[in-house]
């Protein structure tokens, strides 16, 4: 009842309704320690409402964080285990085999010798004579001794005693008569054969041995009636394998070559135009022309130490003319004037030709040389009649690659 009255009255003061009672002083701080205590108990209500939510916040919170914490806890335990790596100890074996390659058999074979026949058993007669000559009785040591035929001679019929030879010693030992192994005659001679554990077969040498792939770039050298340029450039692949053996070889190569000619005179069998002006006389030509080669042919390495070889080769092939240019420049000395034309190469297959070389390679490693080759080119046939050059050489250095 109190409480609303106050909180009716509070109402009304904070509103500003000018409704005062007529209070004394002593009146008014009653009633403001009663409005105090009401304001706290109003203060206490709302806290203890916003407290029980968040006291069951941070229970929740706490709960959860701290399955979260036992989840990660278990799954730190499981990745731990799963990442163990086991590291087993390498176990050598030694086992060791031991061949033996021959069988040693004995052989009983039926010889016979003729001996001494067996002497008289000296049982009786040592029995017969058991007593001396008064009929007296023999010690059991007397006995012994007269049954030793070593200690005494044999005693024969007329009472003396025979020596014992050899044989007739060896005769008086008993001996167990049994009968000789019997083998089948007619196998015999297998038992002297000799069977080896492996079979000796002769050892098989490879047709195709050691295998390089080859690639080389350098300069050519051409020339014709004299005349001779080395700005050309030729590239090779190819392949090599060895027959037989490591020195010899048969060997393969593609190449591409740019052969060029340059002089201040006419080439002889080439075409020749001629002038536009009377008066313009041949200053220069230059000609190019770039071919394709296949060749193939027999090389043949020299060791010279142990990791350097020198080697030789002999080889044919033929060209095909891919197409060149070939100018030439007229100059008219009175006016300082120049004329160039110009003639395109036909393309076509070159003709036959054959081909000689030596070269030098050192073994880098094991699958890789480093070769420097030198060839020289010379034509057998005419293919195209026009635009040939007979003879050219190319120097290359490049690499031989083993993958055989």
């Amino acid at each position: 009842m109190s409480d609303n009255l106050h909180r009716k009255l509070f109402e009304k003061l904070q509103h500003g309704q000018d409704e005062m009672p007529d209070y004394s002083p002593d009146e008014w701080l009653q009633l403001d320690k009663r409005l105090d205590l009401y304001e706290k108990r109003r203060n206490r209500r709302v806290l203890l409402l916003w407290s029980i939510p968040l006291l069951m916040l941070l229970g929740i919170n706490g709960l959860l964080g701290w399955k979260l914490w036992n989840h990660t806890h278990n799954q730190n335990g499981e990745l731990a285990t799963v990442n163990r790596t086991v590291v087993y100890d390498t176990i050598y074996n030694k086992v060791v085999i031991h061949q033996y390659d021959t069988v040693y058999h004995t052989i009983f074979r039926n010889n016979f010798r003729n001996g001494p026949g067996l002497a008289p058993a000296y049982d009786e007669q040592i029995a017969g004579n058991s007593g001396d000559e008064n009929g007296a009785a023999s010690s059991p040591s007397s006995i012994a001794e007269a049954n030793n035929p070593l200690s005494k001679g044999i005693q024969n019929e007329t009472g003396g005693q025979e020596g014992l030879s050899q044989n007739r010693i060896l005769a008086l030992i008993p001996y167990l008569a049994t009968s000789l192994l019997k083998y089948p005659e007619k196998h015999w001679y297998d038992l002297f054969r000799e069977i080896s554990v492996r079979p000796a077969t002769p050892r098989r040498v490879a047709f195709l041995r050691q295998g390089h792939f080859t690639f080389g770039a350098g300069p050519v050298i051409s020339w014709k009636d004299g005349l001779s340029s080395s700005n050309g450039i030729s590239i090779a692949i190819g392949n090599e394998v060895g027959l037989g053996s490591d020195r010899l070889s048969w060997w393969q190569e593609l190449s591409w070559s740019e052969l060029k000619l340059k002089a201040e005179r006419a080439i002889d069998g080439f075409p020749h135009p001629p002038s536009p002006d009377p008066n313009a006389k041949l200053d220069k030509n230059i000609f190019s022309r770039r071919d394709l080669g296949l060749h193939t042919g027999l090389g043949y390495a020299f060791p010279v130490k142990k990791k350097f070889e020198v080697g030789l080769r002999l080889g044919i092939g033929s060209n095909y003319r891919l197409g060149g240019r070939y100018l030439l420049d007229y100059e008219d000395h009175d006016t300082d004037t120049h004329y160039e034309i110009t003639e395109n190469v036909s393309s076509g297959w070159d003709g036959l030709n054959a081909s000689a070389g030596l070269g030098f390679s050192w073994q880098a490693s094991r699958n890789w040389q480093l070769q420097l080759q030198s060839n020289y080119y010379h034509y057998l046939s005419a293919g195209l009649e026009d635009w040939r050059i007979p003879n050219w050489a190319t120097l290359r250095l490049g690499v031989n690659y083993r993958w055989r």
